[in-house]
């Protein structure tokens, strides 16, 4: 049966008393030390103790890693310390190999429209900061990756003809854009109200696919958070791009009380492109509001999660407890 273990402690404490090489894949964003007003961590420390900590920890991580396993580090910066993430993987580096230096895009602009969002830079310095490192290490950098896990479909199907793919599904890449607020919808896309809500889904289907109950499902169609075509019981339908943005303002709120969440998708992400497989076990040793529990948990794996904050713990819980698989 698959699991979701979350846990109060220290993670250092806790992953020395974990089974070495027991984790198949870790997903985490640590402290980024520029000053967030965590709860229970002093997020500014000297430069250097906040690097010798950092070793601390990923050495541990590295003690409970499986010798094929995958871990993958989110870390941002900020103009101000650019230097930031790469100093944070010049001591991954005497511990690990990077296999995959990975963009995470928060916000694009193209063809005259601006999708995602970023928190913007005021002065005649800088220009808007709008993407955070993902670093994969493993422990010897031959670790074999489900590429396809995460791929996305050929825009010409003789490409795929070119390369021999039957699928018609090419590699991503290492620019990944994953915004909070997954799809924008086209203002004007030609198409009628009735074909449109064509695609529109079922309570059922929604339910299914945001991996919840389906009065949850209602009572938010009912409140008007979700758009819906206004009928009653069998013949309602939901709007399949609304719903996405519902699920992500649900499982990353911007008003949640952490001062850096990462969106779902991004661990589940990750842990696709390492491979999903029976009985694989993902571990957060900063798990804060839960979303890597939360994409393992939809993903039907086994999870792990450490916090030091009771109270981001008893959130995370909830928010786990809230899917229904």
């Amino acid at each position: 049966m698959v699991k979701q273990e979350v846990i109060l402690g220290d993670c250092m404490q806790i992953m020395s008393e974990m089974d070495p090489k027991s984790i198949d894949v870790v997903v985490c964003s640590p402290p980024y030390n520029l000053g967030k007003d965590y709860k229970t961590y002093e997020d500014k420390l000297p430069r250097q103790e906040y690097l010798e900590w950092t070793s601390k920890w990923m050495q541990l991580v590295k003690q409970v890693l499986k010798d094929d396993g995958s871990f993958f580090l989110n870390i941002g910066f900020t103009n101000k310390d650019p230097w930031l993430g790469m100093d944070v993987a010049t001591v991954a580096r005497e511990i690990f190999v990077l296999q995959n230096n990975i963009a995470w895009i928060k916000s694009l602009f193209i063809d005259g429209k601006t999708f995602g969002h970023f928190k913007p830079v005021q002065g005649g310095r800088f220009i808007n900061n709008t993407f955070e490192h993902i670093f994969h290490f493993t422990k010897d950098g031959n670790v074999k990756v489900n590429r396809l896990g995460i791929g996305v479909p050929y825009n010409d199907k003789l490409n795929a003809e070119r390369w021999n793919n039957e699928g018609g599904i090419r590699c991503r890449g290492n620019c990944w854009f994953i915004p909070y607020e997954t799809i924008i919808r086209e203002a004007e896309t030609g198409v009628s109200e009735a074909e449109v809500e064509k695609s529109w889904l079922t309570v059922s289907e929604a339910a299914e696919k945001a991996k919840v109950n389906k009065a949850i499902i209602t009572m938010a169609a009912n409140a008007g958070r979700l758009i819906n075509n206004g009928k009653k019981r069998r013949e309602r339908r939901i709007d399949p791009v609304d719903l996405a943005r519902w699920m992500e303002e649900r499982f990353a709120p911007k008003n949640a009380d952490h001062p850096a969440i990462f969106p779902w998708k991004l661990p589940e992400m990750c842990i696709k492109l390492h491979g999903l497989k029976e009985d694989m076990v993902i571990l957060d040793p900063f798990l804060g509001w839960g979303n890597t529990l939360i994409a393992s948990k939809k993903l039907g794996v086994n999870g792990i999660g450490i916090d030091v904050d009771k109270e981001y713990v008893k959130e995370a819980k909830s928010q786990i407890n809230s899917i229904h698989i």
